[in-house]
């Protein structure tokens, strides 16, 4: 619910009182904690989570790094995946890093996620190292379709013994959104 809603709502049922903006926001809050736990809960619960997905799904990997800057090594998955980043909102704030692509009924699969605090080059080459031993595997060649954010361009350069070269592609809905942004005619992102 919106804070505006929650102002409307409390409004309408105690008769024209008006709250303000912060005493709903804040109201807003504590119910979210009531129903939900608080941030540091939910963060405290990944690893029961990750435990439970990696038991009933075998052969699963994941990595809880609390402190960025260590990671491991070590596996497999499909020729060609799609990765992107969108911010979290909330109390933490931080990057949501993703890598999906498609199963055989051409259904999306999400492969492989990350919380990071920004979306750089240690960033991205941190997570498609880890995509590229753990979800593609030794001497397999993908591609990867991206926005082209400049961390995952950078990452795509990193070398890894053993391992073949990832291969960058445009995904077109943000090449088609960038045409638009540069010459403004709608028909032009359509035909594209």
């Amino acid at each position: 619910m919106k804070v505006r809603t929650i102002i409307r709502t409390i409004e309408a049922l105690y008769g024209g009182y008006v709250i303000t903006d912060g005493k709903a926001w804040r109201a807003k809050q504590r119910v979210w904690k009531m129903i939900y736990g608080d941030w540091e809960d939910g963060y405290k619960q990944m690893l029961v989570l990750f435990n439970a997905i990696k038991a009933v799904n075998t052969g699963k990997h994941y990595e809880y790094i609390p402190k960025p800057n260590a990671s491991k090594d070590g596996r497999h998955y499909r020729p060609v995946f799609s990765t992107d980043g969108t911010f979290l909102i909330g109390k933490y704030q931080g990057i949501l890093l993703v890598a999906t692509s498609c199963d055989a009924n051409n259904k999306l699969v999400p492969l492989a996620f990350a919380l990071v605090e920004k979306e750089n080059n240690d960033s991205w080459g941190w997570f498609l190292r880890l995509l590229q031993i753990h979800m593609v595997g030794l001497g397999r060649e993908v591609g990867v379709i991206s926005d082209r954010h400049q961390g995952i361009l950078n990452a795509m350069r990193e070398e890894i013994e053993g391992y073949a070269p990832l291969h960058h592609h445009w995904h077109t809905q943000h090449l088609a959104k960038n045409l638009l942004q540069k010459d403004g005619v709608k028909g032009n992102f359509d035909l594209f």
